[in-house]
This record gives C-alpha cells, sequence and structure tokens, in this order.
C-alpha cells in the first residue's frame, strides 16, 4: 500500500523554446521536423511518417543541425521534398 503522506522531491521540468520547423511531404504522406531549445540542450522532434514520433537530445546547436542535415537527405533520398518552412520570432 502506498504511503500517501511521504513527499517526493519533484524534478525539474525544462520547457523547450521552437525555433525553427520544417515539414516535408511525398504524396499524401508528411514528416515535420521541429527544432526546439531549453537553457542546457537542443531537441529534434521529428513527427511523421503516419504515426511515427522520434526526439532527439543534443548538447549544442550544431550536433543537432548535423543530425538533422542527414535525416533531411534520408527524406529527399525516399522522394520527400520540403513543403513548408516555419521559423519562431524570439
Amino acid at each position: 500500500m502506498a504511503d500517501l503522506g511521504a513527499s517526493r522531491p519533484e524534478k525539474a521540468v525544462e520547457l523547450a523554446a521552437v525555433r525553427e520547423a520544417w515539414l516535408f511531404t511525398r504524396g499524401t504522406k508528411s514528416v515535420r521536423i521541429v527544432r526546439a531549445s531549453t537553457k542546457t540542450r537542443m531537441l529534434l522532434y521529428v513527427f511523421g511518417p503516419d504515426t511515427d514520433q522520434d526526439t532527439q537530445e543534443f548538447k549544442d546547436v550544431l550536433g543537432c543541425m548535423r543530425y538533422q542535415a542527414e535525416l533531411e537527405r534520408r527524406l529527399v533520398g525516399e522522394g520527400f521534398s520540403l513543403d513548408q518552412i516555419g521559423r519562431a520570432h524570439v
């Protein structure tokens, strides 16, 4: 039985600010790539195709950009094309 009176330290939640987003499409399929950052790391969210989702964490923007460039090359090689770019105004 759980001890409802016990206190646990709260784990700090670090919110990520969206910096840029890209949409790649191929027919009815799409892949959205979102680059975000916190004070200490870069995050790359990948949504699609279909219900696939992935998140990668990086210590710096250069590592994030290298990974993203390789991912984009792979998408283009699979027949996807860049459809839309969005930039956050910070």
